[in-house]
């Protein structure tokens, strides 16, 4: 929270952080539940006091927040045109509600080549080539000799690849 303190007047943006309200997010523990909940209900309050654009909505995570961003984001592509993540354990797009024309959110994707948690070869190169596969503009970016832990710049770098700067329309 505290490497976002100047990003929302550099991005003319509201930045929401939420914690999961279990040990992990309850995609992950076994289905919808609270904290999709609450995630819905602090977007309809924005909705409601914000004129927010459509075209600059995100969502990341790190390790199982990623999961969570790459379930949540393309699962519902009119609600995010992003999603971010640092070493994601796994995919879970929820295609069944899905409609042909539903845009592709953009996915940017990092993780550390010495990832101890999920290894590179084994997660993260497979996720890479799912993603890209299913049609999703894809930015993947391996950090050579990283470990699970994000490196110092990555919120930086993940803010910049959105493109979303003061009064610049998203790309």
């Amino acid at each position: 929270v505290r490497g976002l303190q100047a990003e929302p007047a550099r991005h003319d943006a509201i930045f929401v952080v939420p914690r999961s309200a279990g040990m992990t997010w309850d995609l992950i523990a076994g289905g919808p539940g609270v904290d999709l909940a609450f995630l819905d209900g602090v977007l309809h309050s924005l909705y409601r006091r914000y004129r927010i654009d459509p075209a600059r909505r995100a969502i990341a995570g790190f390790s199982d927040g990623a999961s969570y961003a790459l379930a949540v984001g393309p699962s519902n592509p009119r609600v995010f045109s992003a999603v971010m993540g640092w070493a994601a354990g796994f995919l879970a797009i929820d295609a069944q509600h899905l409609q042909p024309d539903d845009p592709k959110p953009r996915v940017y994707l990092e993780y550390g080549t010495h990832d101890q948690l999920f290894p590179f070869e084994q997660v993260a190169i497979p996720m890479r080539d799912t993603i890209a596969r299913l049609g999703y503009p894809l930015d993947f970016r391996a950090d050579e000799g990283g470990i699970h832990w994000p490196r110092k710049d990555l919120l930086a770098d993940m803010l910049d690849w959105l493109g979303w700067t003061r009064g610049a329309p998203p790309s």
